[in-house]
């Protein structure tokens, strides 16, 4: 069963409220919580492949089965990461390689690409990737406050490095945030704040065998 997206949202606690009702359906019968906001901190490095594969907000905290965790990508190869890799680690300009010209290709031929839509837009874009890598080198990767406010949008408030589980808890990205990831791959960080927005159904029954182990003892 796919989860939807709340309708009507007049807010981030609105959006809040419908999601966990959604999820009371979605994931009925698994035993182990599951914090469809909340964040854990995971090793960028274990972050090994990607797929853009479900919605960070219609999915938010669902558990799916199915083989959607197969025939993935391998992050390394992804030319966002070649780029930042170039970028930073041998001083290669934005220019010289894959992602300013191809963001230029996209803006001329589409008009518009990550907000940009003139080719000087999208060269501030790249500047604001440089100082992003100056703020993560210096305080990490940013933890989003977990209590949205009224004036948020869903955007902001949803705006982490988002991974899927897969059935054998391999940790998959799923395509927000990937220049911080890759920023905190290129800086060896230990670890770094994500959201898990869907979890292998596979996996999910592992998290409920050893959840209900664990709270087996305080019941005895």
């Amino acid at each position: 069963m796919r989860a939807l997206l709340p309708t009507l949202i007049d807010d981030v606690d609105d959006y809040r409220f419908k999601q966990k009702q959604i999820l009371k359906l979605v994931n009925f019968g698994y035993d182990a919580p599951i914090d469809p906001f909340g964040l854990v901190y995971v090793d960028p490095d274990a972050i090994r492949s990607y797929k853009t594969v479900f919605s960070k907000y219609t999915d938010a905290g669902a558990v799916y089965g199915g083989d959607w965790d197969e025939k993935t990508h391998e992050f390394s190869d992804s030319p966002t990461h070649m780029a930042i890799c170039h970028h930073f680690k041998r001083g290669v300009p934005w220019e010289e390689k894959y992602l300013l010209n191809k963001y230029k290709e996209i803006v001329s031929d589409r008009g518009s690409v990550k907000g940009c839509t003139a080719v000087d837009e999208v060269r501030e874009y790249c500047n604001r990737i440089d100082r992003s890598y100056d703020s993560v080198q210096k305080k990490g990767v940013p933890k989003r406050e977990l209590m949205g406010s009224p004036s948020d949008d869903l955007d902001t408030f949803l705006d982490d490095v988002c991974i899927n589980i897969g059935r054998d808890c391999q940790l998959i990205f799923r395509g927000n945030g990937w220049h911080r990831l890759s920023i905190a791959k290129v800086l060896d960080l230990d670890e770094i704040p994500v959201r898990i927005v869907v979890r292998h159904e596979r996996w999910q029954e592992i998290r409920d065998e050893i959840y209900n182990v664990s709270t087996a003892g305080f019941s005895r």
